[in-house]
């Protein structure tokens, strides 16, 4: 290892660095061992000098930097072996952190990744010393308060070096948005080749809706109401609409009467379901058929089912009617759609301003006794007749 090490020490470390690598590594008795091997006087010489004199003959007397870089391995052989069983990552790593083990070794870490082999390792080291070569000149007229720890100019090049590689992943991200928008425009002004072969038949769709679970969603995240209509628009393009049904848990204390008239009236099955009181508290009927069977059982003769929102199991849900041979396309929110939802149906929308109206959600925050009076007269469409319709049947006979 000497012999490999005394050349990139050679080729590589200043006369400056060398002086700062010595002073740090060898102690007294080892700098008059190098020199008493290397036939140099040095009963007279101080500490500084004898350091200065081994530095200065380094680099053209082979006898002294052999006899030099055989002392400092053996001086740094633990850090030498602790640097070369690290990892290069470990090792980036340990040296970013300014309070680490390998940093506050200071100059004796110089000689541990110089010993290293690794390829990465050496091109790090070899960019500092470039560095640091071409800006000698400058960096001696800076002072001393404003020159870097010199047990920190690792640390310093690597964090230069990931800034630099963040900003190069930041532009290629933005060269990579331009490549896209690029095909996306070629792709929309592509004209198709004329086919001779027969147009498939229009897929048959159906579009099931969970109201609550959309209601309150786009009024958290937009303060918003869904557009239902244009929801049924951009379920049904270029396809066949084979049922749409809206699915609505009614609430003793709010009359939805003008709000199932909408929705009746832009195409929609509403299935209500009723709440049932049991020992003084509010809780759903167990008859009601749920949600999500309903949807199995309607999809059966669909080629797409499209679920919006919905607090069922859409993973499972997806996987049966998948297996039926349908396929799954959900609209919902990004803000609260989990991985294993995108990945368990066949296309996500995401329901975004297009989708909402455009007047701002207004939460009613107190009613006047008249007003409450009158919600309470039309409560839920029989509710106070003890009437009781589940998932099972359809408002108004649909």
């Amino acid at each position: 290892m000497s012999g490999t090490l005394r050349d990139r020490i050679v080729q590589g470390v200043d006369r400056e660095h060398l002086v700062r690598i010595i002073e740090d590594s060898l102690d007294d008795h080892d700098l008059v061992d190098v020199a008493a091997g290397c036939g140099l006087l040095v009963e007279q010489a101080s500490r500084d000098e004898l350091i200065h004199h081994l530095a200065g003959g380094f680099h053209g007397n082979e006898g002294i930097s052999e006899a030099l870089t055989q002392s400092l391995v053996r001086a740094n052989n633990e850090i030498i072996d602790q640097v070369q069983s690290m990892a290069v990552s470990e090792l980036q790593r340990a040296l970013l952190d300014d309070h680490s083990e390998l940093v506050l070794a200071k100059e004796r870490l110089i000689v541990a990744l110089l010993a290293d082999e690794r390829p990465e390792v050496n091109a790090m080291l070899k960019r500092f010393f470039d560095r640091h070569s071409s800006s000698a000149e400058a960096s001696d007229k800076v002072s001393e308060q404003s020159e870097p720890p010199k047990a920190d100019w690792i640390s310093v090049e690597l964090r230069r070096e990931l800034e630099q590689a963040r900003q190069e992943r930041a532009e290629l991200m933005s060269l990579l948005k331009e490549v896209r928008k690029l095909l996306e425009r070629t792709s929309s002004l592509a004209v198709p080749e004329p086919s001779e072969e027969k147009p498939s038949p229009q897929e048959r769709v159906g579009l099931f809706v969970d109201v609550q679970h959309i209601f309150y969603n786009a009024r958290n995240f937009y303060g918003r109401k869904l557009d239902f209509k244009k929801l049924m628009e951009a379920t049904t393009k270029d396809r066949v609409l084979v049922t749409a049904v809206a699915y609505l848990v009614l609430s003793p204390d709010v009359d939805q009467t003008n709000f199932i008239t909408m929705l009746e009236q832009n195409g929609y099955s509403v299935r209500e379901k009723l709440p049932r009181r049991r020992s003084d508290s509010l809780t759903l009927s167990d008859e009601e058929l749920p949600m999500a069977l309903d949807v199995l059982r309607r999809a059966e003769n669909l080629d797409v089912a499209v679920l919006v929102g919905g607090d069922v199991d859409i993973p499972t849900l997806s996987q049966r009617i998948q297996g039926n041979g349908a396929k799954v396309e959900l609209y919902g929110f990004p803000q609260n759609t989990t991985e294993d939802v995108l990945r368990a149906v066949d296309r996500f929308l995401p329901i975004d301003e297009n989708l909402l109206l455009p007047q701002d959600y207004l939460p009613k925050r107190v009613h006047d006794t008249q007003h409450r009076a009158a919600n309470r007269t039309g409560l839920a469409r029989g509710y106070m007749n003890n009437q009781r319709r589940g998932w099972g049947s359809d408002v108004r006979g649909t």
